[in-house]
């Protein structure tokens, strides 16, 4: 009955999905009888409960089937071993549903094959580079190029479409490209490398170990109560600090999952769900010509998202690394991310919940658990709720900005996209939402810090007082609301059992708490109350 009413948001029918393999069976089984009496033939309200019903049944049973495929594919990528497969790619086929909108709903037909792309960006390559042709096209843009766009705002036929896409290919360079540069050639210094340097750091303050009444003190007073961010630190080398618990308990499970044994418990066998990227970045704001969708400017993508077990994460983590080890190629991508995991729906056996090491007044929303065997980025984005993250494992380095900084840091609606991950090197772009989102910044504190523009743009972000926290294991970053964090995570290298394994790991966990503050600054700059 657990669903009924409620369906894919009950926070009790989606737990059933993330429960260990013995409390799952039986929570399935009260699903499906949900359903069952749930039916009857009866309409309205009733039938909507038995939908939702059934929505969460769907969402735990292909979880299951997602669990046990990714067992099956790191059990294959183990009997291949290492120096099989290409490197991930993206290959953005243009399966998604094409925007809405001001004609934007035409745009479905510029999609063009990737091979008819490749061959036509290859020719506008080579009329580029002719000034003859350059100038003919800035004549051309002139006169006619902004008809040719009337006409797709209008719902112009598909032909006037594929010619509009065409023709703004031959520039060599657009708005997008300008707003969001590639990302800086390998050893240049970048503007996160200049923040690093120079932004002012975030402050610390130490506590005596186990002293969770004066970190939440700390917490309560400079951090929430004066609103500015604060690193809560346990006072000496090995001091044990709020995350011990925490790190003691993933390294046991992970252990488990290295070497076998009752290490682990059952910890291994609990689901998790697995974010996958071609780059290492997750959830920014992308080149939307560059993964194939044929409109101007950027899109907000999402990572794709698999269900798997924490004991084949684990695997294929070391799979992973093993490759690069070696220098060999690797079937898998660049990126995989455990993100915003509910601490209140997985690894509840491991982890037991998630909540805060300490007691502070804010009523707490949900805890979340991130961990990766690759670096990974946050791209700048701002949350609506006081934020706790505890680093669990690895280090961190968080790009801070006041809240005041809005109106400075590129933020402007996109359409969500989100990446469909295709086993064993590929991605696609799924599908692309119909109403733009705000979120993110189009900033990228990877670009080169070198040259004229790069060096400008690190001086302007300077000028807005940014902060840097350099979060090392055990330290707890407390945030709060609405301010703007770019996250930078190194993993770093754990031995296991008596030296016969070594893994490369980041972990955290964070808190979320509810504030009743409001984002003035971003009511004025998007003019709502």
């Amino acid at each position: 009955l657990l669903a009924l009413g409620l369906g894919v948001a009950n926070e009790g029918a989606l737990k059933a999905c993330g429960a260990p393999p013995a409390e799952r069976a039986p929570a399935l089984a009260y699903l499906r009888l949900a359903e069952e009496l749930a039916g009857g033939g009866r309409g309205g309200a009733a039938a909507e409960e038995v939908r939702q019903a059934r929505d969460a049944l769907a969402f735990c049973v292909e979880e299951e089937r997602e669990v046990e495929l990714w067992r099956q594919r790191a059990e294959m990528l183990r009997a291949k071993g290492v120096g099989a497969g290409a490197g991930a790619k993206v290959a953005a086929k243009a399966k998604a549903k094409a925007p809405s909108g001001s004609g934007a709903a035409a745009v479905a037909a510029l999609r063009l094959p990737l091979a008819a792309r490749a061959f036509i960006d290859r020719v506008a390559r080579r009329l580029a580079a002719s000034p003859t042709v350059a100038r003919a096209w800035e004549l051309w843009s002139r006169v006619a190029g902004n008809a040719v766009w009337r006409a797709v705002a209008a719902g112009a036929t598909t032909a006037a479409l594929r010619v509009g896409g065409v023709l703004r290919r031959l520039r060599g360079s657009d708005d997008a490209a300008a707003a969001n540069p590639n990302p800086n050639a390998a050893g240049a210094e970048t503007i996160a490398d200049v923040l690093r340097r120079e932004a002012a750091p975030v402050e610390v303050v130490e506590v005596a170990p186990g002293r969770y009444a004066d970190m939440a003190a700390a917490v309560e007073a400079k951090c929430f109560g004066e609103g500015r961010p604060l690193i809560v630190r346990a006072a000496g080398p090995g001091a044990d600090a709020a995350t011990e618990g925490y790190r003691r308990a993933l390294l046991g499970a992970v252990e488990g999952a290295l070497l076998g044994g009752a290490a682990g418990g059952a910890a291994g066998d609990e689901t998790v769900r697995v974010s996958f990227s071609p780059k290492g970045r997750f959830d920014g704001p992308e080149d939307a010509a560059a993964l194939g969708l044929d409109f101007d400017g950027e899109v907000l993508v999402r990572p794709a998202a698999e269900s798997m077990s924490l004991g084949t994460f684990v695997r294929l983590v070391a799979h992973a690394q093993e490759c690069a080890v070696q220098g060999a190629p690797c079937e898998l991508p660049a990126g995989m991310y455990i993100e915003y995991l509910a601490l209140h729906q997985y690894l509840t056996a491991s982890l037991g919940g998630g909540g805060p090491a300490f007691a502070v007044e804010a009523p707490m929303m949900v805890s979340n658990f991130w961990m990766a065997g690759n670096p990974t980025v946050s791209p700048l984005h701002y949350d609506e709720y006081d934020n706790v993250l505890h680093q669990v494992l690895g280090e961190k380095d968080v790009f801070i900005f006041p809240p005041a900084a809005l109106p400075e840091l590129a933020y402007h609606p996109r359409y969500r996209a989100t990446y469909k991950y295709v086993f064993p090197d590929a991605f696609e772009v799924a599908e692309v939402g119909e109403h733009p989102v705000l979120f993110g910044s189009s900033l990228r504190l990877d670009r080169s810090a070198r040259g004229g523009a790069g060096d400008a743009e690190a001086r302007r972000l300077l000028a807005l007082q940014p902060q840097v926290a350099a979060l090392r294991p055990g330290d707890m970053l407390c945030m709060p609301a609405f301010y703007h964090h770019e996250v930078h995570s190194r993993p770093e290298e754990v031995s296991f059992g008596a030296g016969e394994a070594r893994l490369s790991l980041n972990a955290a966990l964070n808190n979320w708490f509810h504030t009743d503050a409001v984002f003035e600054e971003e009511q004025r700059l998007f003019g709502y109350a």
